[in-house]
C-alpha cells in the first residue's frame, strides 16, 4: 500500500516537473519573441525618423529644382519678349519715318499739281514719283495672334504630366508604406503572417510564403499584387491535380468551358499524401463578348497556375476533386447576371491574376 501511494507520487512528481520544463521553455521562447518584438520597435522607429528626414530633404530638392526650372521659363519669356518688342520698336520706327516721308511727297504733288510751269512740273514730279529704294520697308505682315499660348500649353501638360507620376509613385509609395511591419517576424509553421491565427484556406505564394485566403484577398486590396511580407510579385501556387481545359462557342451566345481532372493519388499537397481521390468531369460557362474572352483568358491562367480545383477530405471511402473559391456558372443564365464577371475577376485579382 504505501509502494503504491509512494508511486504515485512519483509519476505525479514527474507529470509535475514535465508540466513544468513545458512552461519554462514556452517561457522563454515568449521572453524572447518580446525581446524580438522590442528590438523591431526600436529599429523600425530608427527606420521611420530617417525615411521622414530623407524624403522631407528629397521634396526640399525637388521644390528647389522646380523653383529653379519656373525661373528659367520666366527669364526665356521675358528675354523673348525683350527681342521681339525691341525688334516691332524697329520697325514701328521706320515705319513711321516712311509714311511720313509718303506724307511729304504727297504735299508737294499737291502743290506741284497747281503749278502752271509743265516744265518744272516734269522735273519735280519725277524726282517724287521714285519708287521706294532697298532702305525702304518691304510689306509686312502682322499675325492678328501674337501670343505666348504655346508656352502655356507646353507648361500646362508638364503641370498634368507630373501630377500623373506623382500620382503613380505617391500609390508605389503608400503601398511600400502600409506593407512594412513586424508581422514577419512571427511567422510559424501553421501561422499565418498577417493575423497571427492558424491558416484559413492557405494560399502557398511564389515567393515561398503562406497566408490565409481572406488575408491574401484584403491585402491585394491594400497593396496590389505583391508579397505583404516580401513585397515580391504576387502569384499563388495551387495544389490543383493534373486535367484538361477546354473551350468552345456555344450558339454564338456562350462560351463552354470543360474541365478533365482523371483519379489520381494525393501528393503533399493534398490532405491525405497518397490516398487516391476521385476525379471531376465538369463544365461552366461564360458569355460571348469582350469581357466573356477576356476572363476566359484569365481563367487559363488560373489553371496553368492550379488555382481552380483542390482535393477535399470527405467522409467517405476517398476524397474528391472541387472548385476552389474561384465561382464558376454551372449553367448559361448564371453567367449573364448582374455582378457575376466583376465577382470572378475578383476572385481571380485575389490570387495574383489580372
Amino acid at each position: 500500500m504505501i509502494q503504491s501511494l509512494l508511486r504515485q507520487q512519483e509519476q505525479r512528481n514527474k507529470s509535475s516537473w514535465g508540466r513544468h520544463r513545458v512552461n519554462s521553455s514556452r517561457e522563454s521562447r515568449r521572453e524572447k519573441e518580446l525581446q524580438d518584438l522590442r528590438q523591431a520597435v526600436q529599429s523600425l522607429k530608427r527606420s521611420a525618423q530617417a525615411a521622414v528626414e530623407d524624403s522631407e530633404r528629397i521634396f526640399t530638392e525637388m521644390i528647389r529644382s522646380i523653383e529653379r526650372r519656373c525661373s528659367e521659363v520666366k527669364e526665356l519669356i521675358r528675354d523673348q519678349e525683350k527681342a521681339e518688342v525691341s525688334r516691332a520698336e524697329g520697325l514701328l520706327e521706320r515705319l513711321e519715318q516712311e509714311i511720313a516721308e509718303l506724307r511729304r511727297r504727297d504735299a508737294e504733288l499737291e502743290q506741284l499739281s497747281h503749278t502752271e510751269d509743265h516744265i518744272h512740273f516734269l522735273q519735280s514730279s519725277k524726282s517724287l514719283c521714285v519708287p521706294p529704294g532697298p532702305g525702304d520697308l518691304p510689306s509686312i505682315t502682322v499675325s492678328p495672334h501674337i501670343s505666348f499660348e504655346a508656352v502655356r500649353k507646353c507648361v500646362s501638360e508638364l503641370k498634368e504630366r507630373l501630377e500623373d507620376v506623382c500620382k503613380g509613385e505617391m500609390s508605389k509609395i503608400s503601398r511600400a508604406d502600409r506593407a512594412v511591419g513586424v508581422h514577419g517576424c512571427f511567422t510559424e509553421g501553421e501561422t499565418c503572417p498577417l493575423c497571427m491565427e492558424p491558416f484559413q484556406k492557405k494560399q502557398r505564394l511564389m515567393c515561398t510564403h503562406a497566408i490565409c485566403a481572406a488575408c491574401l484577398e484584403r491585402s491585394v486590396e491594400r497593396l496590389g499584387l505583391q508579397c505583404p511580407v516580401c513585397q515580391q510579385a504576387l502569384r499563388v501556387l495551387g495544389d490543383q491535380p493534373e486535367g484538361q481545359m477546354t473551350h468552345s462557342t456555344y450558339y454564338s451566345h456562350f462560351i463552354l468551358i470543360k474541365y478533365n481532372i482523371p483519379d489520381g493519388i494525393q501528393t503533399e499537397a493534398h490532405p491525405n499524401p497518397g490516398k487516391p481521390f476521385t476525379g471531376l468531369h465538369t463544365q461552366s460557362w461564360l458569355p460571348e463578348s469582350p469581357v466573356g474572352h477576356e476572363v476566359l483568358k484569365l481563367l487559363q491562367r488560373a489553371f496553368e497556375q492550379k488555382l481552380i480545383f483542390t482535393v477535399a477530405a470527405t467522409n467517405g471511402a476517398t476524397d474528391r476533386v472541387i472548385y476552389t473559391d474561384i465561382s464558376h456558372a454551372a449553367i448559361p443564365v448564371k453567367c449573364k447576371q448582374p455582378g457575376f464577371l466583376q465577382r470572378l475577376k475578383a476572385a481571380l485579382r485575389a490570387k495574383g491574376i489580372e
